[in-house]
């Protein structure tokens, strides 16, 4: 479903499967994707979705963490048209660094 009552320079608001952008045509479509700042990819729910769409995002989150290059507020932005792409536009992720990873131990 899409609200028909946005120009090009707006945000347009879709629902179905976020990574298979819909009614984008030949324009890019950026999936935003909130993280934190681990450089750990999750396993289950949107981390799987993109995952089984393209490894990029996995592979360079994971990188930039290890770069320790993900900070509060970092914004990366990845495509991931490697595994299936359209005739025009691209698909693309951005990896929003929101909050700060914190680990409980527990004995």
């Amino acid at each position: 479903e899409v609200r028909e009552d946005t120009s090009d320079q707006e945000i347009r608001y879709v629902s179905g499967d976020v990574t298979a952008p819909q009614f984008s045509g030949r324009h890019d479509a950026i999936i935003v994707h909130c993280v934190d700042d681990s450089g750990q990819w999750g396993r289950g729910g949107l981390f799987s979705a993109l995952s089984a769409r393209s490894m990029q995002p996995e592979t360079l989150y994971e990188l930039a963490g290890k770069m320790k290059d993900l900070h509060l507020g970092d914004a990366h932005l990845m495509a991931i048209d490697d595994l299936m792409s359209r005739e025009e536009g691209r698909d693309l992720v951005h990896p929003l660094c929101t909050h700060t990873h914190t680990r409980t131990h527990t004995h």
